[in-house]
């Protein structure tokens, strides 16, 4: 009975590190969103390019990134950073849904830059020619 004890206490201890790395982790890609919504906001391109490296080369939705509702669906840590997956949606358009790999970055205000992103292809219902 006091193995199982032990091991209960042990798996809701780490439960409850990893709601609070969740919960640092999703406050994180807040306060940096915040800092790179007011850049955008300023028209500050030098501070752009360093809260987002590949700024020159955003699609729309990361480009201005203001005009959309913004939406934070899943974060998890990688090996150096962080994979924010989040949903831009531009007036009633669907939303584009990107992950954005944010890395720390010593010259960032928020301490940290995104590196990398790429779009969520929704996966496409296939007709099975087999049926006609």
């Amino acid at each position: 009975m006091h193995l199982y004890f032990t091991i209960f206490v042990i798996l809701a201890a780490m439960a409850s590190a990893q709601d609070e790395a969740e919960k640092a982790a999703i406050l994180t890609i807040k306060e940096h969103l915040a800092e790179y919504i007011q850049a955008i906001a300023t028209f500050d391109t030098a501070l752009l390019r360093k809260l987002n490296r590949k700024y020159d080369t955003s699609p729309f939705a990361l480009r201005a990134m203001n005009l959309h509702k913004v939406k934070l669906l899943k974060v998890e840590y990688v090996i150096l950073g962080m994979n924010a997956t989040m949903s831009f949606q531009f007036k009633d358009n669907k939303p584009d849904i990107y992950v954005l790999h944010i890395d720390k970055a010593s010259d960032s205000p928020s301490h940290w830059t995104i590196v990398d992103f790429y779009p969520v292809q929704e996966e496409r219902e296939t007709i099975d020619s087999s049926h006609y």
